[in-house]
């Protein structure tokens, strides 16, 4: 059976792992940095599969202390967002709808709390076409583009209007 449910601090070491195992498709973090990176979330929550952690979404919204040079783009043109800094479904868990999902999940409280986009990027460089399709489906589109880390990434920046 799938859950979702709040993170908490017991799931740290299986979360973390689970990103360090996901480069360069995200950013990789030392437990200090993933900690404070939680600290700044609005919206952390992990997906559970028969009560496994399957997979999480962590998402801040605008005015958070965050750096990100895509997060920052989004602050830039959009007042009302929240921002999907990474989404990861375990590799135990893929083809059993975690991603959807959280998706599913934080599409609720945007509405519940009167947010009216989601925004994310989505690397193109390297490319990551799973993530491309899985937004697209969801309704994501391409807002602009984004060279990051000096030229080694690039993103496609997406919103999905609710």
């Amino acid at each position: 059976m799938l859950n979702i449910r709040d993170f908490t601090a017991q799931d740290l070491a299986i979360i973390h792992a689970a990103n360090e195992a996901n480069l360069p498709h995200v950013n990789s973090l030392n437990v200090a940095q993933f900690t404070e990176l939680a600290n700044k979330t609005a919206y952390f929550k992990v997906a559970t599969l028969d009560g496994e952690i399957a997979g999480f979404l962590m998402a801040m919204t605008p005015k958070a202390d965050y750096a990100s040079d895509n997060y920052q783009w989004f602050s830039h043109e959009y007042e009302d967002f929240i921002y999907v800094d990474r989404i990861i479904t375990l590799d135990h868990a893929r083809g059993h709808g975690v991603g959807s999902a959280l998706y599913q999940d934080i599409e609720s409280y945007c509405r519940n709390h009167q947010i009216s986009r989601i925004c994310c990027e989505v690397n193109i460089k390297p490319v990551n076409e799973v993530s491309i399709a899985f937004h697209e489906k969801r309704g994501y589109k391409q807002v602009s583009t984004q060279a990051t880390e000096g030229g080694k990434k690039s993103v496609s920046l997406r919103v999905k209007t609710l």
